[in-house]
Protein backbone atom coordinates (compact mmCIF):
# COMPACT_ATOMS: atom_id res chain seq x y z
CA UNK A 1 0.00 0.00 0.00
CA UNK A 2 1.49 3.59 -0.87
CA UNK A 3 2.73 6.07 1.60
CA UNK A 4 3.37 3.82 4.41
CA UNK A 5 6.53 4.68 6.25
CA UNK A 6 9.82 2.54 5.73
CA UNK A 7 11.83 4.27 7.77
CA UNK A 8 12.63 7.41 9.29
CA UNK A 9 16.53 8.96 9.71
CA UNK A 10 17.35 11.00 12.17
CA UNK A 11 20.98 13.17 12.58
CA UNK A 12 22.09 10.09 14.40
CA UNK A 13 21.78 7.79 12.33
CA UNK A 14 23.97 9.15 9.42
CA UNK A 15 27.61 8.75 9.06
CA UNK A 16 30.00 11.25 7.56
CA UNK A 17 31.77 9.44 4.45
CA UNK A 18 34.83 11.17 4.73
CA UNK A 19 35.50 11.00 8.30
CA UNK A 20 37.51 8.97 10.43
CA UNK A 21 34.48 8.50 12.74
CA UNK A 22 35.91 9.82 15.84
CA UNK A 23 34.98 13.72 15.23
CA UNK A 24 31.06 12.89 14.40
CA UNK A 25 29.65 15.50 17.29
CA UNK A 26 31.34 18.27 15.39
CA UNK A 27 29.24 17.33 12.47
CA UNK A 28 26.16 18.28 14.28
CA UNK A 29 25.08 21.89 14.00
CA UNK A 30 22.29 24.07 15.24
CA UNK A 31 19.72 25.42 13.42
CA UNK A 32 19.00 28.73 13.77
CA UNK A 33 18.42 30.79 16.71
CA UNK A 34 20.33 32.80 18.83
CA UNK A 35 21.82 31.53 22.21
CA UNK A 36 20.39 31.86 25.30
CA UNK A 37 22.33 32.35 28.48
CA UNK A 38 21.61 28.69 29.29
CA UNK A 39 23.60 28.46 25.78
CA UNK A 40 20.01 26.41 24.46
CA UNK A 41 19.95 27.50 20.61
CA UNK A 42 16.44 28.87 20.19
CA UNK A 43 15.73 26.51 16.93
CA UNK A 44 15.57 23.31 19.45
CA UNK A 45 16.93 21.08 16.64
CA UNK A 46 20.55 19.90 15.43
CA UNK A 47 21.08 19.00 11.81
CA UNK A 48 23.91 17.76 9.71
CA UNK A 49 25.45 20.53 7.96
CA UNK A 50 25.28 19.92 4.12
CA UNK A 51 28.75 22.03 3.49
CA UNK A 52 29.09 23.76 -0.63
CA UNK A 53 32.43 21.88 -1.26
CA UNK A 54 33.43 23.49 -4.93
CA UNK A 55 37.06 23.19 -4.53
CA UNK A 56 38.49 20.41 -3.71
CA UNK A 57 38.03 17.34 -5.99
CA UNK A 58 38.51 14.82 -3.49
CA UNK A 59 35.84 16.45 -1.79
CA UNK A 60 33.16 16.94 -4.21
CA UNK A 61 31.21 13.15 -3.34
CA UNK A 62 31.45 14.49 0.32
CA UNK A 63 28.21 13.04 2.01
CA UNK A 64 26.55 11.09 4.60
CA UNK A 65 25.68 7.53 4.70
CA UNK A 66 22.72 5.97 6.59
CA UNK A 67 21.76 1.81 6.75
CA UNK A 68 17.71 1.30 6.92
CA UNK A 69 15.66 -1.70 6.06
CA UNK A 70 12.56 -2.42 4.41
CA UNK A 71 10.17 -3.83 6.38
CA UNK A 72 9.61 -7.79 5.52
CA UNK A 73 5.59 -6.87 5.80
CA UNK A 74 5.82 -4.56 3.56
CA UNK A 75 4.17 -5.06 -0.16
CA UNK A 76 6.77 -2.76 -2.10
CA UNK A 77 4.63 -1.08 -4.35
CA UNK A 78 5.97 1.12 -7.59
CA UNK A 79 9.13 2.71 -5.40
CA UNK A 80 10.43 4.33 -2.16
CA UNK A 81 10.34 8.13 -2.27
CA UNK A 82 12.69 9.84 0.36
CA UNK A 83 11.38 13.21 1.80
CA UNK A 84 14.33 15.67 3.05
CA UNK A 85 14.14 17.96 5.54
CA UNK A 86 16.55 20.96 5.33
CA UNK A 87 16.33 24.55 7.21
CA UNK A 88 19.19 26.91 6.90
CA UNK A 89 21.85 27.55 9.39
CA UNK A 90 20.49 31.32 10.39
CA UNK A 91 24.17 32.67 9.18
CA UNK A 92 23.14 34.43 6.61
CA UNK A 93 19.51 35.73 4.94
CA UNK A 94 21.14 35.16 1.04
CA UNK A 95 20.46 31.65 1.60
CA UNK A 96 17.06 31.97 2.35
CA UNK A 97 15.06 30.72 -1.00
CA UNK A 98 18.18 29.30 -2.26
CA UNK A 99 18.10 26.29 -4.23
CA UNK A 100 20.53 23.61 -2.49
CA UNK A 101 21.10 20.19 -5.35
CA UNK A 102 21.19 16.94 -3.33
CA UNK A 103 21.83 13.76 -4.92
CA UNK A 104 20.97 10.08 -3.09
CA UNK A 105 22.57 6.67 -3.87
CA UNK A 106 21.23 3.49 -2.97
CA UNK A 107 22.70 0.17 -2.61
CA UNK A 108 21.40 -2.96 -1.65
CA UNK A 109 23.46 -5.07 0.92
CA UNK A 110 23.16 -8.69 0.49
CA UNK A 111 25.47 -11.38 1.36
CA UNK A 112 29.17 -10.80 0.39
CA UNK A 113 28.37 -7.04 -0.67
CA UNK A 114 31.06 -4.51 -0.36
CA UNK A 115 29.80 -1.75 2.04
CA UNK A 116 31.22 0.12 -0.41
CA UNK A 117 28.19 3.28 -2.16
CA UNK A 118 30.61 3.34 -4.87
CA UNK A 119 30.16 -0.09 -6.31
CA UNK A 120 27.64 -2.10 -7.32
CA UNK A 121 24.88 1.20 -6.62
CA UNK A 122 21.83 2.22 -8.20
CA UNK A 123 22.66 5.64 -10.14
CA UNK A 124 22.54 8.56 -8.58
CA UNK A 125 19.02 10.52 -8.31
CA UNK A 126 19.49 14.23 -8.00
CA UNK A 127 17.12 16.33 -6.94
CA UNK A 128 16.77 20.42 -6.39
CA UNK A 129 15.62 21.41 -3.20
CA UNK A 130 14.50 25.03 -2.16
CA UNK A 131 15.05 26.52 1.32
CA UNK A 132 12.28 28.25 2.84
CA UNK A 133 12.54 31.90 2.68
CA UNK A 134 11.62 32.08 6.31
CA UNK A 135 14.82 31.45 8.45
CA UNK A 136 14.63 28.64 10.60
CA UNK A 137 11.42 27.72 8.06
CA UNK A 138 11.93 23.89 7.02
CA UNK A 139 11.75 22.75 3.78
CA UNK A 140 10.45 19.21 2.39
CA UNK A 141 11.39 18.15 -0.86
CA UNK A 142 10.32 14.68 -2.05
CA UNK A 143 12.41 12.70 -3.95
CA UNK A 144 10.85 9.76 -5.65
CA UNK A 145 12.98 6.54 -6.75
CA UNK A 146 11.16 3.93 -8.93
CA UNK A 147 11.41 0.37 -8.37
CA UNK A 148 13.35 0.17 -11.98
CA UNK A 149 15.77 2.77 -10.56
CA UNK A 150 16.39 1.14 -6.98
CA UNK A 151 19.46 -1.78 -7.22
CA UNK A 152 18.98 -4.69 -8.57
CA UNK A 153 16.93 -7.43 -7.12
CA UNK A 154 15.80 -5.01 -4.02
CA UNK A 155 12.89 -6.70 -2.60
CA UNK A 156 11.11 -6.60 0.93
CA UNK A 157 13.65 -7.42 3.89
CA UNK A 158 16.41 -5.95 2.61
CA UNK A 159 18.87 -3.88 4.09
CA UNK A 160 20.05 -0.98 1.85
CA UNK A 161 22.78 1.60 2.10
CA UNK A 162 21.46 5.20 1.47
CA UNK A 163 24.12 8.14 0.51
CA UNK A 164 22.76 11.75 0.52
CA UNK A 165 25.03 14.42 -0.85
CA UNK A 166 25.11 18.17 -1.75
CA UNK A 167 25.82 18.63 -5.07
CA UNK A 168 27.30 22.47 -4.95
CA UNK A 169 29.18 21.68 -7.85
CA UNK A 170 26.23 21.81 -9.81
CA UNK A 171 24.71 25.28 -11.59
CA UNK A 172 21.47 24.77 -9.72
CA UNK A 173 22.64 25.25 -7.00
CA UNK A 174 22.66 28.59 -5.61
CA UNK A 175 22.38 28.46 -1.98
CA UNK A 176 26.29 30.35 -0.91
CA UNK A 177 25.80 28.60 2.89
CA UNK A 178 25.55 25.90 4.59
CA UNK A 179 22.11 24.11 4.99
CA UNK A 180 21.11 21.74 7.41
CA UNK A 181 19.44 18.71 7.14
CA UNK A 182 17.23 17.32 9.85
CA UNK A 183 15.61 14.50 9.19
CA UNK A 184 15.27 11.60 6.06
CA UNK A 185 12.13 9.88 5.66
CA UNK A 186 11.54 6.82 3.60
CA UNK A 187 7.61 6.04 2.46
CA UNK A 188 6.72 3.58 -0.14
CA UNK A 189 5.12 4.89 -3.11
Amino acid sequence: MASEMVASLGPFDFQPERELGNEYAAQLVSAPGEFTQTATPAGDVRGLGLNGYKTATNLVAYGYTALFRIPANLTLATGLTFKVYLTDDGANAVDLGKVVKIGLTIKRLAADATDDVDVSAATEVTASATLSSTSAGVSITSVAIANAALPASTAVGDLLLLRLRRIATNASDTCPGRPILLRVEVQNT
